[in-house]
This record gives structure tokens, C-alpha cells and sequence, in this order.
């Protein structure tokens, strides 16, 4: 079905997307681009994100199996963010090299983003990208399928999550820093003041 493309015309999207007025959703290609993308520009492909700030946030799924939420760096070790029960919670990670997101489901198997490192080469992500009524990028939706093969039935509804932008580490502490400076300054101005 052909939808709302808010990127339109552009190579690493394709035609596919829906929107509700204020958000709109665009399908962020599987294949095709060797670059790292991340919630700043998602030109390119979702098997590989770059380093950077994450807020993930599960979001559902329907499917028998409980999942962790995490990512693959180039060790190909899973990195838990989130884990299987944590429906509605949230957790930022800050990877310094580029990932592939990945889950891990409780009858043991992993499965990544990037379709080279699952069982037979098979695609177990579909990505959308989120904006807002202005048309600007503010995050992405990630949906998994947990099974692979002919059990499989590719609905990609098993687990999803959704990302956004997360203040750096450094970025917080600095923020921290300079509301614990603005209150000691008042406290110092009030004493001169009394």
C-alpha cells in the first residue's frame, strides 16, 4: 500500500508510510547503503547505526516469546538495553562505534538488524522514521519478527521499540553543573542581599 512519504523522491526511502496528521512514517530502506545512519539523518540503510545517543523505549509486541532489547557492535556481542519485561520502560545507551540493533528471545536465539548476521541471510527488522508536523526527524520505530525459516510468518508485529534522541552523558553533566551553579549563585546573592 502506498502511503505518506515524508522524504519523498529521496533513494534511501521507500514508498511506503502512513501519518495521523501530526506524525508522519516513512520505512527506512533494509538494503542498499554501506554508510551508518542514526536519528540525525536516516539516509542510508537500518542494518547499520552509527555512534551516538539512544533513548529506547519498548513499545509492545505480540508473540508467545519474551525478548532483551540491545545491539551488536563489531565484537557481534549482544549488548542488553533492554530486558524481556520491561514493556513501557525506557533506557539510553551511548555506543562509541557503529551497531546493528538486535534481540534476544527467551528460547535462545539472537537476531539482528543487519540481515548478514542472522540464519540464512534473512531480514528480521523493518525500521520507520518519525516526524513531527514540521516535517522534522524525531526518532524511529523498530519492528521485529523472532522467528525464522518456514515457521516463520514475517509479520514483523513480534517486539517493537521506539527511539529518539538522548542527551549525551557529557550533555547532562554539564546541564546538572550549571543548575547546581545558577542555585549557588542565588543562594551567594540573597546572603548579600539579607
Amino acid at each position: 500500500t502506498e502511503g505518506i512519504n515524508a522524504l519523498a523522491g529521496q533513494s534511501n526511502m521507500v514508498h511506503t508510510g502512513f501519518t495521523n496528521g501530526s506524525y508522519t512514517f516513512s520505512r527506512i530502506a533494509d538494503t542498499g547503503d554501506s554508510g551508518t545512519i542514526s536519528l540525525r539523518d536516516v539516509a542510508g540503510d537500518d542494518s547499520n547505526w552509527g555512534a551516538g545517543s539512544y533513548r529506547a523505549e519498548s513499545i509492545g509486541g505480540y508473540s508467545s516469546l519474551s525478548h532483551d532489547f540491545g545491539y551488536m557492535g563489531s565484537d557481534g556481542e549482544f549488548n542488553t538495553i533492554l530486558q524481556a519485561g520491561t514493556s513501557g520502560l525506557m533506557s539510553s545507551i551511548h555506543p562509541n562505534e557503529s551497531f546493528t540493533w538486535a534481540i534476544q528471545t527467551s528460547n535462545g536465539r539472537e537476531y539482528a538488524g543487519d540481515s548478514l548476521m542472522n540464519q540464512g541471510g534473512q531480514d528480521q527488522m523493518v525500521s520507520y522514521a518519525m516526524y513531527d508536523e514540521t516535517n522534522r526527524l524525531i526518532g524511529a520505530i523498530l519492528f521485529f519478527e523472532d522467528w525464522h525459516g518456514g515457521g516463520s510468518d514475517y509479520d514483523y508485529n513480534d517486539f517493537a521499540v521506539m527511539l529518539t534522541l538522548a542527551p549525551t552523558p557529557q550533555a547532562a553533566l554539564l546541564g546538572a553543573l550549571g543548575l547546581g551553579g545558577a542555585g549557588l549563585m542565588t543562594g551567594r546573592r540573597r546572603r548579600s542581599l539579607a
